[in-house]
């Protein structure tokens, strides 16, 4: 992940953002914490949408 030092946007690790939950959900590792805090949050009420996200093409998102 950038966090701007190297050219790229500035990347706010504070707000979860739904390309990064994504990630996680798919095993990548580009996320912070507090995605897998709202990814494991939407998992608690949808406690297959990992399987789903993986299942779903996982290769549309960067690893």
């Amino acid at each position: 992940m950038t966090d701007g030092s190297s050219g790229g946007l500035p990347v706010d690790s504070t707000v979860p953002q739904s390309a990064r939950v994504w990630n996680y959900w798919t095993g990548g590792k580009d996320n912070y914490a507090v995605d897998r805090e709202v990814g494991d949050q939407i998992r608690a009420m949808n406690p297959h949408i990992a399987e789903i996200a993986r299942a779903n093409g996982s290769s549309s998102c960067a690893r």
